[in-house]
């Protein structure tokens, strides 16, 4: 993954949420990485702007990628 990605929050997460009344945003863009020099097989951290407006920290393995950049 990397900035301009278009991302989402993978099933086994909302699954994990097991709230009902939590709305997910549908997608969101990698806007920041906050470790790029790191390993890919490490846990990196993004920052992702939500369809919502929101900017959210979010674990790789929490995302999966709709569309890549580039």
């Amino acid at each position: 993954m990397k900035v301009g990605d278009l991302v989402r929050v993978t099933e086994d997460v909302r699954k994990e949420w097991n709230d009902p009344d939590h709305q997910w945003p549908d997608s969101g863009v990698i806007v920041r990485n906050h470790h790029p020099k790191r390993r890919p097989d490490t846990s990196q951290v993004f920052d992702v702007l939500w369809d919502t407006g929101e900017v959210e920290d979010m674990y790789v393995t929490d995302l999966e990628v709709i569309a890549e950049t580039r």
